[in-house]
């Protein structure tokens, strides 16, 4: 699973053009309630951050954390996630 998520990474640092196949999306889940429906994908590139996080890497995750927010704005029940924590961490260094 990592080594899918290390190429979404490679992929995404190739071209800021794809970034937009990460940003948030407004979605019904099955259980009828709103979602993000591109969480997934993005929580895949911020774990591959985590492990190989590079200094040119930090207009996709302040990117990527401005997409977090959004959802949050979106869907504030659902407090803060993972996600935004990586972000966070990745933006600290």
């Amino acid at each position: 699973m990592i080594e899918e998520a290390r190429r979404e990474l490679e992929r995404m640092r190739r071209s800021s053009v794809v970034w937009r196949e990460l940003r948030y999306e407004r979605a019904t889940g099955a259980d009828g309630y709103d979602c993000d429906g591109r969480a997934a994908r993005r929580a895949a590139v911020l774990w591959a951050l985590q492990y190989d996080r590079r200094a040119e890497d930090l207009p996709l995750v302040r990117w990527l954390a401005e997409q977090e927010a959004w959802c949050r704005r979106e869907a504030p029940f659902q407090g803060l996630t993972e996600e935004t924590e990586l972000c966070s961490r990745s933006i600290d260094g």
